[in-house]
């Protein structure tokens, strides 16, 4: 009853405490790998016995989870490398796209400075092409003098357009872009008053033609044939004018 009574508290003690289990299995595998077991064929159930026991199980279960997580903390250590190399190069990235911003919109500004000014200075000399033509508009009705009237014209027209050309010039060269040819406005001769009249006493039918055809390369603005003069009236008109 007594050894009854001891299994039943050794299996209790087995199963509770785990100190108590270990230092039990320790003495049974001493017992099963010592001398006795090996002659009477035991030596199968000792190794059934050193293999079950709960310290070599758990510490076998240890050196697995340890080494699991040796192995973990490895792939998550190189892990970090990464994601901090990737950060450093979107840092180093972020910076140079800011500083690509910066630069582009100090470009855009200067683009839109320029484009302001060549804009006003373009509206101011129009404008004033524009009041020119109006006020000197009369003497183009003048016989003769006429001639000496639009030479001046032309020629401040042209010295405008080759201004307006010089100063898109230098904006397409600040934008990297190829220079307009400013030989085609710049390079242009304009005749003298008495080159003009010269060849309008030449043959001036073939004169307006040809005038006429100029300004009216889109909408026509001037009639295509001269309008008819009286001798009476061309003399009268020229009198009139060269004697005052």
């Amino acid at each position: 009853m007594t050894f009854i009574l001891l299994l039943c508290t050794a299996n209790v003690l087995t199963v509770l405490d785990q100190d108590f289990r270990n230092r039990a299995y320790d003495l049974v595998a001493r017992i099963a790998t010592g001398p006795v077991p090996g002659p009477i064929g035991l030596s199968t159930v000792a190794k059934t016995i050193e293999e079950r026991n709960p310290a070599v199980i758990e510490r076998k279960a240890v050196e697995l989870a340890t080494m699991r997580l040796v192995e973990r903390s490895t792939l998550l250590v190189r892990e970090i490398g990464e994601l901090r190399g990737e950060r450093a190069n979107f840092m180093a990235e972020r910076k140079m796209l800011q500083k690509q911003l910066h630069d582009s919109q100090a470009v855009i500004a200067g683009y839109k400075s320029q484009i302001s000014r060549l804009g006003k200075r373009v509206l101011v000399r129009a404008s004033r092409s524009v009041s020119r033509h109006l006020v000197a508009l009369p003497g183009y009705a003048l016989p003769v003098l006429s001639a000496t009237v639009a030479v001046g014209g032309a020629a401040l027209d042209i010295q405008d357009a080759c201004e307006s050309v010089r100063e898109l010039d230098e904006l397409n060269r600040s934008a990297g872009l190829p220079s307009p040819n400013r030989n085609e406005v710049c390079g242009m001769a304009v005749p003298t008053a008495e080159e003009l009249l010269a060849e309008a006493r030449r043959n001036w039918r073939s004169v307006y033609a040809r005038s006429a055809d100029a300004l009216n390369s889109g909408a026509q603005i001037i009639p295509r044939s001269p309008p008819s003069v009286s001798i009476e009236s061309a003399r009268a008109w020229l009198s009139s004018t060269l004697g005052r």
